[in-house]
């Protein structure tokens, strides 16, 4: 299963124990107990409710035990997510029932809230290793700590965290704290899909979570509180009291994540209030290259949406100048974020895009073979190979170009072939030009229109230069390769 490490044999045990429920409780229980030996996976959500409606006690046990082998070792939330249905039934009904409405101990309740809490502390440490450049973890394209992974995570950190509220109020600013964290480490695409809002507390503010924070003699913890408190600023628009609360955290790899944080629902603000200008500064302000380019693309859509389409193209051309200028080194980050503008800017303004992606794929073959002799060096030949394919998979999702130069292609076919073709990947050079091939070919309707991103106003794409059918005659066969993939 995804983001977990469970063996046949567990997951033979689970099987036979829900297949034994109904006829046999107490021996279910015994296999199910052999099965999460070694963690507690997600389909144990499904076993401990039938177990529970054919023998309670056997159930409550079976849970006691679950949530001290997820607390103990859990690396991520989704180890806690088995034992959590069965714990706390009303998470089922679209009504939470209020406190001491369910038919769980308190005790078993609180067991499984503190084990959150833990497994949550772990999960931000591996977030922030990750955010600093000290995990490998992040070449997986199943990692608990990317993609669906960090999604998964933050959707049950929200679920759980009104939970502190009613059940373990005093570490409810705690566990708060590290949800923020999660937030934090999202990129602002997915953030924005998935409509993330720390939840809150109706008692808590950010005057005086960070007076909280001031008593604390913990570091982490500290700037778990800080980052809390900068967070609940930054809700209600105090942008300038949010970074002053940043500026305390002493973790400097957490305060760039906070700041980033500050910055992306100042730029949400300021969109909202259609204050452009203030946006654009505003993305100026992020440190990490990805979350910066993925920023000035939102306000350069948001800018088209309302007819600026020249000033989303500065806008676009500004962020690709700055990316450029970050660091004299080309890195993977860097071609990956130059990469997003470029698509971006297909969209909006093609005859600006054609330079813009020539600058990215040039970047991504710099970038890449920066990433790939790196990561030789530490390993042996045989481990690299293993580890290549998944590596593979994890830069074409980053750095794949093919929905930009699709829109190119259906303005000058050769030149966007021609910045296929560039690329050193074999991968990515494929889907390059496959990307090139659909936008002459793709049949689209009367009336029908290309939507760039979320947000945007469509607008017909840019008809073609040259007739596919006349520029490829079928005895000459296609363009003859500038780099052959």
């Amino acid at each position: 299963m995804p983001f977990e490490n469970q063996s046949d044999m567990s997951a033979t045990m689970l099987r036979v124990a829900q297949s034994l429920v109904s006829t046999d409780p107490e021996l279910a229980a015994s296999l199910a107990r052999q099965g999460i030996k070694d963690g507690v996976p997600v389909e144990f959500a499904i076993l401990l409710p039938a177990l529970g409606n054919v023998n309670r006690p056997a159930a409550d046990q079976l849970a006691t035990d679950a949530v001290r082998i997820a607390g103990a070792g859990g690396s991520s939330l989704v180890d806690v997510a088995g034992a959590l249905p069965y714990v706390f039934p009303e998470l089922e009904s679209n009504e939470p029932r209020p406190l001491g409405a369910s038919t769980r101990s308190n005790d078993l309740r609180s067991a499984l809230l503190i084990a959150a809490l833990n497994v949550a502390g772990r999960y931000a440490n591996g977030l922030n290793a990750r955010l600093g450049g000290g995990s490998q973890d992040a070449v997986e394209p199943w990692s608990i700590y990317g993609g669906e992974g960090l999604a998964v995570n933050y959707q049950l950190a929200e679920q759980m965290a009104p939970l502190f509220d009613s059940v373990e109020p005093d570490r409810s600013g705690a566990f708060r704290g590290l949800t923020a964290q999660i937030a934090n480490a999202m990129p602002v695409e997915v953030r924005s899909s998935m409509g993330t809002s720390v939840p809150k507390s109706s008692v808590e503010s950010a005057e005086s979570v960070a007076a909280k924070a001031e008593t604390i003699t913990n570091v982490q913890i500290r700037d778990e509180f800080y980052g809390r408190a900068a967070t609940l600023a930054a809700d209600r628009g105090d942008v300038d009291l949010a970074k002053s609360y940043a500026a305390r955290i002493a973790d400097a790899g957490r305060m760039s994540s906070v700041r980033t944080t500050i910055a992306l629902q100042a730029i949400r603000k300021a969109l909202a209030e259609r204050r452009y200008d203030d946006a654009r500064k505003l993305s100026r302000e992020i440190a990490d290259v990805r979350e910066r380019a993925s920023a000035y693309t939102q306000v350069a859509f948001e800018m088209a949406a309302i007819g600026k389409r020249a000033m989303a193209a500065d806008c676009l051309e500004e962020a690709q100048v700055a990316i450029v200028k970050e660091e004299a080194v080309m890195t993977r980050d860097k071609a990956e974020a130059l990469v997003r503008v470029a698509n971006a800017c297909a969209a909006l303004d093609p005859a600006r895009a054609f330079e813009m992606m020539r600058t990215a794929v040039d970047a991504v073959n710099t970038g890449l073979r920066r990433f790939e002799s790196q990561g030789a060096a530490p390993q042996a030949a045989s481990q690299l190979q293993m580890r290549q394919n998944p590596g593979r998979v994890f830069q074409i999702a980053a750095l794949d170009p093919s929905s930009g130069l699709e829109l190119l292609a259906r303005v000058d076919y050769f030149r966007a072939m021609g910045l296929a073709q560039r690329f050193e990947a074999k991968a990515l050079a494929v889907l390059a030009q496959l990307g090139v091939v659909r936008g002459v070919l793709r049949v689209r309707s009367r009336g029908q229109s290309d939507a760039p991103a979320p947000g945007a106003s469509p607008e017909p794409a840019a008809k073609p230069t040259v007739k596919p059918a006349a520029t490829v005659p079928a005895e000459t066969g296609p363009p003859k390769p500038e780099t052959a993939p």
